[in-house]
């Protein structure tokens, strides 16, 4: 219902590790458009909306009206792990994925037993089908990442957002 209302172009949803935190490289993106683009409005996603923040973000409780109302009417979407099974992708809507380690050991598809049914395997593939862009750390992360999620949209071999800081 909330999908046929207009969406907002200068919005963006934030999530980390599934609304636990305010942390990673979401906060470090968060950061940089709170101070560079303030005539951006910036939503975080929180298991727990009293869940302190930085700078002039509006918190939300992850899977809330609230949060439904912002899932279905913002432009952007960054986030280091997924959102919620509930959230469906509008035409036009943009999702930028993160991450948030560094995959020493194995990701995605490739973890062995991690998906114990197909409809398991496919719901993953789902998700990860809604991601425009793959924020990756290295050249090792953009050769698994095709087979580790499925993943046929842009790879952007730029490094975390949250160490960005180191080079500046």
């Amino acid at each position: 219902m909330l999908r046929i209302l207009p969406g907002r172009k200068k919005r963006i949803v934030f999530e980390g590790w599934w609304g636990q935190k305010f942390h990673c490289n979401p906060k470090a993106f968060y950061k940089y458009m709170d101070k560079e683009h303030p005539d951006y409005t910036c939503v975080w996603s929180l298991v727990d909306e009293r869940t302190p923040i930085e700078g002039n973000g509006i918190r939300v409780r992850r899977k809330s009206l609230r949060y439904h109302y912002y899932m279905a009417t913002s432009k952007y979407f960054v986030n280091n792990v997924n959102f919620a099974d509930s959230y469906e992708k509008r035409k036009g809507q943009i999702e930028v994925q993160t991450m948030h380690g560094t995959p020493l050991k194995t990701i995605g598809l490739d973890v062995p037993g991690d998906f114990p049914t197909k409809k398991s395997e496919k719901k993953y593939i789902r998700k990860c089908k809604r991601w425009d862009y793959l924020i990756v750390q290295s050249k090792f992360v953009a050769d698994l990442a095709p087979s580790a999620f499925k993943f046929e949209n842009t790879i952007m071999d730029t490094g975390y957002p949250r160490t960005d800081i180191l080079y500046s």
